[in-house]
């Protein structure tokens, strides 16, 4: 899948009218809830915040009042949800539908002009990849007669097509991948799963041998490859075990399928490689106050922390300008300080005035949390006078990054073609095409060229850069005072 056409997906699926559209979910007198609605629309939806601040039980929500088949869910099972109700607003069609789930009886109705009426038949599926992927996988490799299950049902192969799919999540290069889809009664939501051969060269190997990422990425291919057209997807933290690319390739699956098929699409993460395609206006905020579940949204609030999820283990969430700047800092921590990068949330709020404006603007319950907020501004901003209630630092160059990403492709061009596994003529190529372009566009356009994501390609330059251009001690100076604040 080319980056231009993604950018399609994500443009066109906020634009076209789906047979079904989630309007919003609402409760009424929740217990640790409340009373709140939270406005959901055509596309996709992402629901972000901390941990505990009621991520996914918006999720769960949606499911109980979708299908009875959520019946058993962890949420309807809950004994502190005893009672109030839960509200799912939908139109289908031309028609507008209220349906409610009780927690007292736990029981669904339609309410409004259809009270009284069947309750709608809706396709919904709920996918939880850090609880099933581990789960599935276990399950496989306590099986003693594998192979008669595998022989026992037919099986496809992917087509060229989806192979090239998979391998543009996955980014490996596949073969041929197999599929049979056995009955391993794991839970009523899941009465089949995939079990996957994949061929890589002379290598061929199945479930009980993938990583849990390389699992969870053919998983996802496989849920997405049998949604119907019309139906509704509910996808809880996508990203777990997946690396930065295959969670912006999710996404923008998710996006094919709001686009193409009409799949109205909600989605919780914690990453911003996973939402950072959603419009502000659909980036949902959640979090717990005293009197229950509050939300906001990126566009609403001056904090645009639409990518906040505080993790076990994280220490600090910095703050940049752009997604250039972004991947700059992370590449800096990985080569600089690699045990420190897994503590640290890197998200990016779109000026140097706006990273202000979000530290300034922390609302109460964040400022509460363990955890330090930084703001990092590109080295141009160093001699600015930015009035910020918290720290603030500055990226170890005076250049724009994106302008450091192209000096370096050109600088090291037979590095950074050999990084990105491409052929040397190839990447001159792309840069050829790029060339004239300024530095904020030229990413996007060497990209296009290649058919990867523009993070990809900043990510490697500013990976050469800092390996072979940046001062150690520079560096090391700028990671001592990263480390240095509290």
């Amino acid at each position: 899948m080319k980056q231009a056409r993604a950018s399609d997906y994500w443009r066109r699926c906020y634009r076209t009218t789906p047979s079904t559209e989630l309007i919003s979910i609402s409760f009424d007198n929740v217990p640790v809830l409340g009373t709140v609605a939270i406005l959901l629309g055509k596309g996709v939806s992402a629901i972000t915040g901390l941990n505990g601040s009621g991520k996914s039980t918006v999720l769960h929500a949606i499911w109980l009042c979708s299908t009875d088949s959520a019946s058993n869910s962890e949420m309807a099972l809950d004994t502190r949800l005893t009672e109030g109700t839960a509200t799912l607003k939908l139109r289908i069609g031309e028609a507008m539908h209220e349906i409610v789930y009780d927690f007292s009886t736990q029981e669904r109705r339609l309410i409004g002009e259809n009270e009284g009426s069947d309750l709608p038949d809706l396709d919904v599926k709920l996918v939880s990849t850090s609880e099933i992927i581990p789960k599935f996988q276990n399950l496989i490799r306590r099986q003693t007669n594998l192979s008669d299950l595998i022989e026992q049902v037919d099986s496809y192969t992917f087509d060229e097509k989806e192979l090239g799919l998979v391998r543009y999540i996955t980014g490996k290069s596949y073969d041929s991948i197999d599929v049979f889809e056995v009955e391993l009664g794991l839970e009523t939501n899941w009465p089949e799963l995939p079990y996957f051969r994949v061929s890589k060269g002379s290598q061929s190997y199945g479930v009980e041998h993938l990583g849990l990422g390389e699992l969870a990425c053919l998983f996802l291919f496989w849920v997405t490859k049998r949604m119907k057209s019309d139906s509704i997807l509910l996808m809880d933290e996508p990203e777990s075990f997946l690396a930065a690319h295959s969670q912006g390739a999710v996404a923008d699956l998710i996006a094919f399928l709001a686009s193409e098929r009409n799949v109205a699409c909600v989605l919780t993460s914690h990453s911003n490689d996973t939402v950072c395609k959603v419009p502000y206006s659909r980036r949902l905020i959640t979090m717990m106050s005293a009197s229950g579940l509050c939300t906001t949204t990126a566009e609403e609030s001056p904090n645009h922390l639409s990518a906040l999820g505080i993790g076990k283990g994280t220490k600090i969430i910095a703050a940049t300008e752009d997604a250039a700047a972004c991947s700059f800092l992370r590449e800096l921590l990985i080569i600089g300080a690699p045990v420190l990068r897994s503590s640290v949330e890197v998200i990016w709020a779109g000026s140097s005035g706006q990273v202000v404006a979000l530290l300034n603007s922390l609302p109460e319950e964040l400022r509460q949390v363990r955890v330090v907020f930084v703001g990092i501004l590109d080295g141009d901003q160093r001699t600015e006078n930015h009035k910020c209630n918290l720290p603030l630092l500055y990226l170890p160059v005076v250049e724009d990054p994106e302008e450091v990403a192209q000096a370096t492709a050109t600088k090291h061009l037979p590095d950074v073609a050999q990084a990105l596994g491409t052929r040397v003529e190839t990447f001159q190529a792309a840069l050829a095409k790029a060339e004239g372009t300024n530095f904020h566009d030229w990413p996007f356009t060497v990209a296009n060229e290649l058919g990867r994501g523009h993070f990809d390609i900043l990510s490697i330059c500013f990976r050469v850069f800092i390996t072979n251009d940046l001062d150690p001690n520079i560096l090391e100076k700028f990671l001592a005072e990263f480390t240095s604040i509290k």
